[in-house]
């Protein structure tokens, strides 16, 4: 089997729970904060971004736990590392979440980004 370096945006919606929280709409990517949230947004203004991200990730941590289901060691897409939780202060516990990804150093090809393999 060929590596998995990346994931498709179908991998990552299924992982959201799926109903439509990514969707292709007139060849654009569209992908619903509020529906992923669970928030109604009203403005560009509206707070969220952490919340949004940090949702993003967890899921393509479980997306990449799918893919890699029947993957050989040094196949398996790594791009995405398992959140580190820290303790509880004032009633919240800390989570670091980070990804792993590879650049290009050639000029001409920098705009590649692919996930890490392990």
């Amino acid at each position: 089997m060929a590596a998995i370096d990346d994931l498709t945006w179908d991998q990552l919606n299924i992982a959201l729970g799926g109903s439509g929280k990514i969707a292709v709409v007139a060849g654009e990517v569209v992908i619903k904060p509020g529906v992923i949230n669970a928030d109604t947004l009203d403005a560009i203004t509206d707070p969220g971004v952490v919340e949004f991200c940090s949702k993003l990730l967890e899921a393509a941590v479980r997306a990449q736990a799918t893919v890699n289901q029947a993957q050989a060691t040094g196949e398996r897409l790594s791009a995405f590392a398992t959140p580190v939780y820290g303790g509880v202060s004032n009633g919240y516990v800390s989570v670091t979440q980070s990804m792993g990804v590879r650049v290009s150093v050639n000029p001409a090809t920098q705009s590649v980004i692919l996930g890490t393999n392990s």
